[in-house]
């Protein structure tokens, strides 16, 4: 893709042989104007330096490498460069602390199944900026494929992602790694001014107690799964409960024993702009405290919310100081994913809020447009043992968890919700446990009807002034 527009700015400059076609039907166009190529700041060695030339269609992973231990400002000119296979195997290109740049991302391309970057040490500052990774990812397998993300793994303290463009990989930028591999979680990480296209994964996951950092003015388009999310996973709960479901063997034996990583706190999404997730949500959390959504955009999900807030996947719990959404728009959100064969698959409502693995606790969710979602609004989702699907297992602690979950210190303050596809507002599958505060929660224009309280009580509706429609 990136290849193709550079090809096509090209070619715009001058004549095109083939441009004969009467008229062109196009369906989707980004215009922007390119600014011009960025030179070698000062202080900064080049990638040349090291015996590599741009453009040359050699393998450079090595070199590459060997220069990023050798200085402490690493330059890239315009052109590509390959990085196939690392001598001694070495997943990635492990950054040690320097500074890494290019000259835009318009310009300076790497490729290759080894245009992975590292933050190597818990308290290096490495910075990454104005350039291009193209990834080469066909599938979302890197349990047989080995690991395709262009960012990855811990990164460090006070580090810096900016000004990049990345696409096809499986994941774009994947903060923080699995027991034994990490010691020490990210903090203060900011990641600014990237777009991110055509993943067969995550786009931003702030994993494993990435804490304190921020990411801003990013786009993100066709992502296989969630766009912007923080996962507070509990190392140990997770153990436990993939070794009762999966068995022995699934958990590296090295990583068995290894501690918690910490609860993510303290991390602020803002200003971000999602179309098309294709697997998963626009923005979700999962666990963790103190973690703010604000200033976005996420439009035309395919398969599930656009807001997803979830005690899943292990996480550690939520609270308790606020993990806040607000100032969101929500545009054609929601979609069916699980059970899509059968005659009653699921159907997520734009803006979901699920007490899959324990309690939903310390919320604020405010200033939201929910615009044509495709079923609910707003969906209230529970889950416990009355609710396994045929064939599957649970750890009976989780499903005791699941059970007994409520939903805890929730507001829903200014949302309006236009033209739902089915309800304004959904309960489902035990979901009406606890309380939620409804403070100006505006439904209209719902095809089935304004509200299903699936056999919530009263009680849980705790109502506020300015709700209407409903």
């Amino acid at each position: 893709m990136l290849q193709d527009v550079q090809a096509n700015r090209q070619t715009a400059k001058g004549s095109n042989t083939q441009d004969t076609a009467g008229f062109y039907v196009i369906d989707l166009v980004d215009i922007e104007p390119v600014p011009d190529a960025l030179t070698m700041p000062a202080g900064f060695t080049s990638i040349t330096q090291f015996g590599v030339q741009p453009n040359d269609g050699l393998d450079h992973a090595d070199q590459i490498l060997q220069a990023m231990r050798s200085t402490s400002k690493l330059w890239f000119p315009p052109g590509t460069y390959l990085a196939n296979k690392i001598s001694g195997g070495n997943v990635g290109l492990d950054n040690p602390g320097i500074e890494v740049r290019g000259a835009g991302m318009w310009y300076t391309n790497l490729r290759g199944p080894k245009s992975i970057f590292f933050c190597y040490g818990a308290a290096a500052r490495c910075v990454f900026g104005d350039f291009a990774i193209t990834g080469e990812s066909t599938a979302r397998a890197e349990e047989t494929q080995g690991v395709q993300k262009a960012f990855a793994g811990p990164m460090g303290t006070n580090s810096l992602i900016e000004n990049l463009w990345i696409e096809h990989v499986v994941g774009a930028i994947w903060v923080g790694n699995d027991p034994p591999y990490q010691t020490q979680p990210t903090q203060n990480l900011t990641i600014r001014n990237v777009r991110i296209r055509n993943t067969y994964a995550d786009g931003i996951n702030l994993d494993n107690g990435t804490s304190n950092s921020l990411v801003e003015n990013v786009h993100f388009r066709n992502t296989g799964d969630d766009a912007a999310v923080v996962w507070s996973i509990k190392w140990t709960d997770w153990v436990k409960e993939k070794t009762f479901q999966l068995g022995p063997n699934f958990i590296d034996p090295a990583a068995k024993g290894a501690p918690d990583q910490g609860q993510g706190t303290g991390n602020v999404f803002r200003n971000l702009t999602v179309q098309m997730p294709w697997r998963a949500n626009c923005f979700a959390a999962y666990g963790g405290a103190n973690n703010t959504f604000q200033d976005s955009i996420c439009e035309d999900v395919l398969t599930y919310p656009g807001i997803l807030i979830d005690n899943e996947f292990s996480p550690y719990p939520f609270g308790p100081a606020l993990t806040t959404f607000r100032n969101i728009s929500l545009i054609r959100a929601g979609g069916p994913m699980f059970l899509e064969n059968t005659a009653n698959p699921w159907k997520h409502g734009a803006l979901k809020l699920y007490l899959r693995e324990g309690d939903v606790n310390d919320i604020l969710v405010e200033n939201l447009d929910i615009i044509d979602p495709t079923y609910a609004g707003i969906e209230f989702r529970g889950f416990g043992t009355a609710y396994v699907p045929p064939g599957e297992k649970f750890d009976p602690d989780l499903l005791r968890d699941a059970d007994n979950a409520q939903f805890r210190n929730v507001t829903l303050r200014n949302i309006r919700i236009t033209n739902a596809g089915t309800y304004g507002i959904e309960v489902k599958d035990g979901g009406g446990r606890g309380q939620v505060r409804f403070e100006g929660v505006v439904v209209s224009g719902s095809k089935t009807g304004p509200i299903d309280t699936g056999g919530a009580p009263a009680s849980f509706f705790n109502k506020g002034t300015g709700n209407s429609g409903w």
